[in-house]
């Protein structure tokens, strides 16, 4: 073949080839070719709607009420159907949920962390009379019921627990530590001391309806600085407290209570926690001049 038809073939060759590849790179759009956008990284389908946790179906249940027991309702008569009780978790934390409840009536916001603070601080005073005959009480209970392998015992008083056996009484300044640290913890449930000093720093009175005894209660052996202005209820039975409403109110001014109710709380005052108590009875002069039975109800 001569050059110059070798130089026709591949000039024919050249343009065929451009004709080939302009065909078969052309977009199926019909429009230029270009590089492929690269893909984007996919993410891993959701699990299958078995594993995850499905949303409530109704509304969160509000708290329930019961209705007084009859031994409360027989003394007061239709007047009892008024009353609710309210219930509280059994967590340990029942008197001062209970407590946190009253307070949130009338406007005052506390947690119980606050409230389980405000009862064990006085623990820590040496020179408070009240407060060592309280922990002496708490110690002889609770040595003693250990010895008698007394569970129920051992259960109320479980915050002495945290001490040594051979502990010397009155508690030294570790010793009341540990105990006032065991009090901001379900380990101390709450009982008269904890009535007491929430009494005192509020100036309010608990009417209980201890259904241990099946008996209204009041709490003894205040401050001489106790002058109560405003009352509340409380339903107390096997260590559990709960919040007593009366015509969907929790605090009451004296004159504000129903004389049905002022009678029943008046003509039974009696003592909470008796056998917690009864070593009271033996208390010296100079504790009674600070720490003297209330003289006349409420």
């Amino acid at each position: 073949m001569t050059v110059a038809g070798m130089d026709g073939f591949r000039s024919k060759l050249a343009l065929f080839f451009s004709h080939f590849m302009a065909t078969r790179m052309a977009s199926p759009t019909g429009g230029s070719w270009s590089e492929p956008e690269p893909e984007e990284k996919k993410t891993p389908p959701p699990p299958p709607a078995r594993y995850l946790p499905s949303p409530p179906r109704f509304p969160p249940a509000r708290p329930r009420t019961f209705a007084l027991p009859a031994w409360a309702k027989t003394p007061m008569g239709p007047l009892a159907d008024e009353f609710a009780i309210h219930a509280s978790s059994g967590d340990g934390n029942c008197f001062f949920e209970s407590l946190r409840q009253i307070l949130a009536s009338a406007r005052v916001q506390r947690t119980i962390a606050e409230l389980r603070q405000l009862v064990a601080k006085p623990i820590l005073d040496t020179d408070n009379v009240i407060v060592n005959r309280t922990i002496q009480n708490w110690w002889e209970l609770y040595r003693d019921g250990k010895k008698e392998r007394n569970a129920q015992i051992m259960e109320e008083y479980k915050q002495m627990g945290v001490l040594p056996d051979d502990v010397t009484l009155p508690l030294g300044d570790r010793e009341r530590w540990r105990l006032f640290q065991a009090m901001l913890t379900p380990l101390y449930w709450g009982e008269q001391h904890a009535c007491r000093i929430i009494e005192e720093q509020t100036q309010m009175r608990f009417l209980l309806f201890s259904g241990d005894t099946q008996r209204p209660a009041l709490t003894w052996y205040h401050s001489t600085a106790f002058k109560p202005t405003h009352y509340c209820f409380l339903f107390n039975a096997q260590q559990h407290y709960m919040a007593v409403s009366f015509r969907g109110r929790y605090i009451f001014k004296w004159d504000e209570v129903p004389v049905e109710v002022q009678t029943f709380f008046s003509q039974a005052y009696v003592q909470v926690n008796p056998r917690a108590e009864a070593n009271n009875a033996n208390t010296n002069n100079a504790n009674n001049a600070a720490q003297e039975p209330d003289p006349t109800p409420p």
